[in-house]
């Protein structure tokens, strides 16, 4: 089809799958990239002013709530009044039993913390610095 060079820009934190594929398809030339990776998270949330890592908050946390309320906060669909944090730091079966067998909620993080202000803080600095990998990316031979 004459594609040289594909980037998906996933918006799902988890991006494991798709990046062992890049990684197997990248072998013999650099043709696909995954964005954000987990570098990119873990700067945005140290720019945003999320003190939680990445790993205590990986799941309707502080980080994802903010970008909720950040982009929904006028359209109620941030149900505030349900705020459960969740603090689960050892889940070593988590790839293996699923996030259900960790939290009733669905959560794994710190809701409560969530402000659409960091939302702002923390899409702005994810879009920087995957504009900046995007553009390395493209220039690689």
């Amino acid at each position: 089809m004459g594609i040289q060079k594909c980037i998906i820009i996933n918006g799902h934190g988890g991006n494991y799958l798709l990046g062992n594929i890049a990684q197997e398809m990248n072998v013999n030339r650099h043709r696909l990239m995954v964005a954000p990776n987990r570098k990119h998270w873990e700067n945005a949330y140290k720019e945003a002013g999320i003190l939680s890592a990445i790993s205590e908050d990986m799941h309707a946390g502080e980080g994802e709530t903010s970008i909720l309320l950040h982009l929904f906060n006028d359209q109620n669909v941030v149900k505030t009044e349900k705020y459960i944090d969740i603090e689960s730091r050892k889940r070593d079966l988590l790839n293996v039993v699923g996030m259900k067998y960790y939290t009733e909620t669905g959560a794994i993080g710190f809701p409560t913390r969530a402000t659409a202000e960091k939302g702002e803080l923390l899409l702005h600095h994810l879009s920087r610095q995957i504009e900046q990998t995007v553009k390395e990316f493209i220039h690689l031979a």
